[in-house]
């Protein structure tokens, strides 16, 4: 369960504005692809800085708002939102949990690649940490993370790094990133296998 809860980090966060130029450069690299398709692993520290839980997948998103985040290992898990709602798929437990997706940047980052980057100003303090990555941090006091750093590599992001306000991180590198990729729209198609039950929320 610990796995799920911490999976859960990189898409419920909460909250953002700062140094316009920073906002501007950063928006213009957030809008600059329609399309995504890369493989990511995902590693988990703790506060001490140890290293815990390791994930690796692949995601793939298309704007506006669809996304799949497949894990593949230890535990298959997947995320998946065709812009209108978002499966919580759990092979192991023959369980999905099924919620509207909320279009608030604050409670899922993953909108920031996927088509809500205009909103970046509205939630966060943006900050230049060098020529190539930006830290944001929420706005609100009652966020669930302290700071969120993206990097990006020629133009696309490389990696995302969120830290929550206990000093947990969750640190998510991609590879084999393939921008404006055609993306056929079945990949953000969810349909419930037989026997398996469904929760909503």
């Amino acid at each position: 369960m610990r796995v799920r809860r911490v999976l859960w980090v990189l898409f419920f966060v909460c909250s953002g504005v700062y140094a316009s130029e920073a906002v501007d450069n950063l928006n213009q690299l957030l809008q600059s692809f329609q399309s995504m398709r890369a493989n990511f692993v995902q590693t988990i520290t703790d506060v001490q800085g140890q290293v815990g839980v390791q994930q690796t997948g692949v995601l793939v998103l298309q704007k506006p708002n669809q996304f799949r985040w497949e894990v593949s290992a230890p535990n298959a898990q997947l995320f998946i939102s065709n812009g209108k709602n978002l499966w919580n798929v759990e092979p192991d437990l023959d369980q999905v949990t099924v919620t509207p997706l909320t279009q608030n940047l604050s409670t899922v980052p993953l909108l920031l690649l996927s088509g809500r980057a205009n909103d970046v100003q509205k939630l966060f303090k943006v900050t230049v940490v060098d020529d190539h990555s930006y830290r944001l941090v929420p706005l609100t006091q009652d966020s669930l993370v302290r700071e969120l750093d993206l990097v990006f590599v020629q133009q696309h992001i490389s990696e995302i790094t969120i830290t929550n306000m206990m000093g947990q991180k969750a640190h998510v590198q991609f590879s084999q990133v393939e921008i404006n990729a055609v993306i056929p729209p079945q990949a953000f198609v969810y349909q419930v296998p037989a026997g398996m039950q469904v929760l909503t929320q």
